[in-house]
């Protein structure tokens, strides 16, 4: 299929912020099971000394999250490289839970990770990039 797909402005997101603690996001609605890209984004400044943020992604059939909570894999850590980036983490994930959220967990001293977005898209979008990384 040729052509360029359309960012979707309702997409799910998981995240849109500043990381800077431990923290487990709020429940979000996802509406269109099967296979998806969950995808993470760092448009902002890295600060701190050395560090690190791990998300994982996570889903459940209910929004308070107590009836069947799956894990649907991590992110490769996000670190100072990071920052001010186009570049797109990746983690395709087959999804049957109606609900979806993140964990993050962070190191080093002073971590802040401004401008962390995590969306959830359709398989297809940006399948191949050069800007797109697991």
């Amino acid at each position: 299929m040729p052509g360029t797909y359309v960012k979707d402005a309702l997409e799910p997101v998981l995240q849109n912020g500043t990381i800077n603690a431990n923290a487990t996001g709020s429940a979000v609605q996802v509406d269109f099971p099967h296979d998806v890209q969950v995808v993470a984004t760092v448009t902002g400044a890295v600060t701190g000394t050395t560090p690190t943020l791990d998300i994982e992604v996570q889903g459940a059939d209910d929004s308070g999250f107590t009836t069947n909570v799956v894990s649907y894999g991590r992110f490769g850590q996000l670190v100072t490289a990071d920052q001010n980036s186009a570049k797109s983490h990746v983690l395709q994930a087959r999804v049957y839970k109606k609900y979806m959220r993140i964990k993050s967990v962070v190191g080093g001293t002073s971590p802040v990770f401004t401008t962390t977005k995590v969306v959830v898209r359709p398989r297809e979008y940006q399948r191949v990039a050069a800007s797109t990384t697991a």
